[in-house]
């Protein structure tokens, strides 16, 4: 046992006792190792030497004992040893050493452990303390600049707002004053003001300071967004600012409408500022800017709301208000939207050639002027504004004391005005004014407004306009109904339907007389009169250019006279003659395609002729002039109608009806002209027997005979789309292809002479029944281009053809005697019916004495109609020939 224990000492001792060599006095495992080894001797002491007194020492006993002291002060020093890891593991984290390394290694410093946590604790409360500080004062930063975008800016004082953030800026930096200054440019001040806020003590060095700061803030906005921060060593802050400031902070913002702004924050002796104080008022003043540009926003919405609210009032005048409320409409509408006391409008009558002011209203007392106050158009301001075509401006009426309408505002106490021309689409309908009782009383947005409203007052005024005259045109449509049913009732008394008209519109319009006269040569004739002493004026004849009827008819102009006894062209034989007064006459000119027919009078109406009466009998005098026209122009037709008729009747006996339609259908001009060149086929047929036939016979037999013949080979002819041409005594000369073109005139001819082949013995047994002489035929066809149109002269005129082809087919026509019932034709003709018709060529033939040849061929029958129609054996010969 004892010496086990030997061993395990030994052991433990010689492991420890190097580290607890190296370990430094001040550490706290040394002095924890120092203090657990006395108390381990001390402890081992007292058992040595009680074993010794007491003769134990070599009993087993004692050894039992040591052992387990010896087991207990390991488990004690183990217990220290990680006591002593944990606060060396503290203390290398508190001062950053490595944990990894051993937890015995000395400290350099010859501090103590414990020294050290101790130390570093107080290093880190006085660390947390500065925190805490800069979070309180990062937290009051963050507070301000949230109740600064809290704070509604739209409905506050931009002065209040900017006040608030100086307020919050100030308190969060712990400034000793502060300054906002207006960068020069600008439009939101007066250019005299630069300093717009101040708060707290001044550092600004006097003016020059001021000013130059100002200057230096243009700068700073172009190049320095964020701002800039300014110490004391900066020659900057030497010129400009006071000794006793430390530091100064200039941040740029906007305040809104274009302005331009800087704020200028002093630093005191005490204070340390850094980029954190310029972040948080860069922050902060950008927050600014925003709220005033969500004011500036604000505020264009309310503008666009204001303008779409006139707009939107404006519509619903056009599309609501009467004629006889739209002045009423307009007047309310504008009173609300701008700061007028009254309201004028003013009327150009183009007839009168005059500008009237005919409304308008007070906004307090609603009172108007008695009655329409024409304008001297050459001092007016109404018409100036229609002049500018525009807005005119009239800052102070005082400066106006030639207007016309000076007496009107000195009477009403107006001082400024703004007046508008009212037109639609280039057309004039006049001018508008709002006045008010002071000087320069209309700004900006007002003169805009105003601008804008004139077109949609021109809109709601032409509504008003349409409305009265679409009742207007009720009224004249019921006229011209009247007139209408009255014409359409009495076609042909043309006398009663004018008294009818004149009787009507003296009824509507309300006049004591009236008249139509008529025009015959250079005199009007009283055709219809009504009213007082109408009897006396009945067929009455004025000379043109006679008192006023006679200058109407002559010049064709229409006179509105107000003042008929004042005025040079009055109505004075008329008075004579009915014994009356005349105090207003209305005359319209009834003008037919350009030309006066005749003039319609109206006389003494109750009051003045307006300008609807005007319209009103223009309308019907018009409606009346088409009348006459159209019955003239009606009898005229029926004329030429029945002209026409009896001569397509007689025309179309000996002409085709293409050629009488082209003669009715052009003038005498075209009708004389040469012709024109056309492809046509020229057909020719001469009758065999007719000269033995009118050697034993009469006359009037063989005319009656060659009628017969005539009617049915020139049924035959119109049948196939042909023309007879000219009939030659025993034969006849046909035209195809004129004067209407046709597909293919070449077969048209070709067809008809095979029909005339089969159609020729019926008229040859007519002929053997009367004379015994039988008929034959011979036919020639040939086809080229001639001249066809009226030959002639004016007095004798003939639709014909002339050209090569025509004489080339009366050549051909003479070899057809070689046979009976033969048809030729030529070469040309030969071409366009080759696929249609059965031909036998007889080769090349001289068809005169010059030695001309011309290809013949004679033609045998249709193809299609081929096997039926040969049925002789003599012909079914020649079929082998044909091609």
């Amino acid at each position: 046992m004892a010496s086990v224990l030997k061993s395990i000492v030994q052991r433990t001792v010689a492991g420890h006792f190097p580290r607890i060599s190296a370990l430094h006095a001040s550490s706290v495992f040394y002095r924890l190792t120092l203090a657990f080894s006395l108390l381990f001797l001390t402890a081992l002491s007292g058992f040595v030497f009680l074993g010794m007194t007491s003769n134990l020492l070599g009993s087993r006993e004692l050894q039992y004992c040591l052992l387990g002291m010896l087991v207990i002060s390991l488990g004690s020093y183990a217990i220290l040893k990680e006591i002593a890891r944990g606060i060396l593991n503290i203390e290398a984290r508190l001062t950053g050493r490595n944990s990894a390394e051993p937890v015995l290694s000395c400290l350099s410093t010859g501090e103590s452990e414990l020294s050290s946590i101790a130390r570093l604790t107080e290093e880190m409360a006085t660390n947390l303390e500065q925190v805490r500080a800069a979070l309180s004062c990062r937290n009051m930063e963050l507070q301000g600049i949230r109740e600064l975008s809290r704070s509604d800016v739209v409905f506050a004082d931009p002065r209040e707002f900017l006040n608030l953030a100086m307020e919050k800026a100030m308190l969060a930096t712990s400034a000793v004053g502060g300054v906002v200054l207006l960068i020069p440019g600008g439009e939101g001040e007066s250019a005299d003001e630069t300093c717009v806020r101040s708060m707290g003590r001044s550092f600004l060095v006097d003016a020059v300071g001021l000013q130059g700061v100002s200057e230096y803030a243009r700068d700073i906005c172009a190049h320095l967004p964020q701002g800039i921060l300014l110490e004391q060593r900066d020659p900057l802050f030497q010129r400009f600012f006071t000794r006793d400031c430390k530091a100064v902070a200039m941040v740029p913002f906007s305040l809104g409408k274009g302005q331009e702004a800087v704020v200028v924050l002093a630093a005191g002796a005490g204070q340390s500022w850094d980029g954190a104080i310029l972040s948080f008022l860069s922050a902060l003043f950008q927050t600014t800017s925003r709220s005033f540009k969500m004011s500036e926003l604000w505020e264009r919405e309310q503008e666009t709301s204001r303008e779409l609210y006139a707009v939107l009032n404006m519509l619903r005048i056009i599309t609501t208000a009467q004629e006889a409320g739209v002045f009423s409409a307009i007047a309310s509408a504008l009173f609300d939207l701008f700061p007028a006391q009254w309201l004028g409008l003013a009327y150009f009558d183009p007839l009168a050639g005059e500008l009237r002011l005919a409304q308008n209203v007070h906004r307090n007392t609603g009172s108007r002027l008695d009655e329409t106050v024409v304008l001297e158009r050459s001092s007016s301001l109404f018409q100036r504004a229609i002049d500018l075509m525009g807005r005119l401006d009239c800052h102070d009426l005082e400066h106006e004391p030639n207007c016309s309408e000076r007496m009107i505002f000195s009477g009403l106490g107006l001082r400024s005005c703004m007046i508008h021309s009212l037109d639609l689409n280039g057309r004039i309908i006049g001018s508008i004014c709002l006045g008010y009782e002071t000087v320069d009383a209309f700004g900006t947005r007002d003169k805009k407004y105003f601008s804008m409203f004139a077109s949609g007052i021109s809109i709601a005024l032409e509504q008003g306009r349409l409305l009265a005259r679409e009742k207007r045109r009720s009224s004249e449509l019921e006229i011209l109904n009247r007139v209408g049913v009255a014409l359409t009732s009495s076609a042909f008394d043309i006398k009663r339907v004018l008294h009818q008209i004149v009787e009507m519109v003296v009824q509507v319009l309300g006049t004591e007389m009236g008249a139509v006269m008529l025009l015959d040569q250079d005199v009007l004739n009283i055709q219809a009169v009504t009213g007082c002493a109408g009897k006396n004026l009945e067929g009455m004849q004025i000379q043109l250019g006679e008192g006023l009827c006679g200058w109407v008819a002559t010049t064709g102009d229409a006179v509105i006279n107000h003042d008929a006894v004042a005025s040079s062209h009055g109505l004075s034989e008329f008075d004579e003659r009915a014994g009356i007064i005349t105090r207003n006459v209305l005359c319209i000119p009834m003008i037919s395609n350009g030309r006066v027919i005749g003039v319609f009078l109206l006389a003494n109406k109750q009051g003045r002729f307006t300008d609807d009466d005007y319209r009103t009998l223009k309308a019907v005098a018009a409606s009346t002039a088409i009348a006459l026209e159209n019955n003239r122009l009606y009898f005229e037709m029926a004329r030429l109608v029945e002209k026409e008729r009896l001569i397509r009747t007689i025309f179309q006996k000996y002409v085709p009806k293409e050629i009488v339609n082209n003669i009715l259908e052009k003038d005498e001009h075209e009708q004389m002209t040469i012709g024109e060149r056309k492809m046509i086929t020229v057909f020719n047929i001469d009758i065999r027997g007719y000269s033995e036939m009118s050697k034993i016979s009469a006359t009037e037999e063989v005319v009656e005979v060659l009628n017969y013949f005539y009617m049915k080979m020139g049924s035959i002819i119109l049948r196939n789309k042909g023309m007879v041409d000219k009939y030659l005594g025993d034969g006849f000369l046909a035209i195809f292809g004129a004067p209407v073109a046709t597909k293919n005139p070449a077969l048209d001819a070709v067809f008809a002479a095979i029909e005339m082949t089969q159609t020729i013995k019926e008229v040859s047994r007519k002929a053997v029944e009367r004379f015994g002489i039988p008929l034959r035929i011979g036919i020639s066809l040939n086809t080229g281009e001639a001249i066809v149109g009226n030959i002639g002269f004016d007095r004798k005129m003939e639709y014909t053809a002339i050209g090569d082809v025509v004489n080339e087919t009366f050549r051909l026509q003479e070899l057809t005697r070689e046979k009976s019932d033969l048809i030729l034709i030529g070469e040309s003709t030969y071409q366009r019916v080759k696929p249609y018709v059965l031909v036998k060529p007889w080769g090349k033939r001289a068809i005169d004495n010059s030695g001309g040849e011309m290809m013949v061929y004679e033609v045998i029958a249709r193809r299609e109609f081929a096997s039926p129609i040969l049925t002789n054996p003599a012909k079914e010969a020649e079929i082998q020939q044909v091609h």
